[in-house]
């Protein structure tokens, strides 16, 4: 009686760690979703008359895409979202923001490079 009262105690132990290892695991993937579902978090721009040197940082930050821009230029850009948009989105404005401007991107890899669209220095 002592050896099956033993047995049955070390089966039940098993099963409360499987259980225990299970209810972990369904924690830890919902807090990996919920902070993946919070990664998307929604932005506005509004650069007034800003260098573009200057707000490519807070962009690229935003987007999670990385800049390298032409020597010389020096322009000076106005982009201004009226609603939030989700990174991809902000990455798109602004790169129709900048061609609106007379500056394009070439995308090669992970850079996109920024360029006058007339590959021609402005003056």
């Amino acid at each position: 009686m002592k050896g099956a009262f033993f047995s049955s105690s070390k089966a039940s132990i098993r099963n409360r760690n499987k259980l225990v290892i299970f209810s972990l695991f369904v924690f830890l993937s919902s807090v990996y979703c919920l902070q993946h579902a919070t990664s998307e978090e929604l932005v506005t721009l509004d650069f007034k008359d800003q260098n573009i040197q200057d707000i490519l940082p807070t962009v690229s930050e935003v987007t999670g895409r990385n800049f390298m821009i032409d020597d010389g230029i020096q322009t000076k850009v106005t982009i201004v979202s009226s609603s939030k948009l989700n990174p991809e989105n902000a990455y798109q404005f602004f790169m129709q923001e900048l061609k609106r401007q007379g500056l394009c991107g070439d995308v090669t890899g992970e850079i996109t490079r920024i360029r006058f669209c007339n590959r021609h220095r402005k003056e």
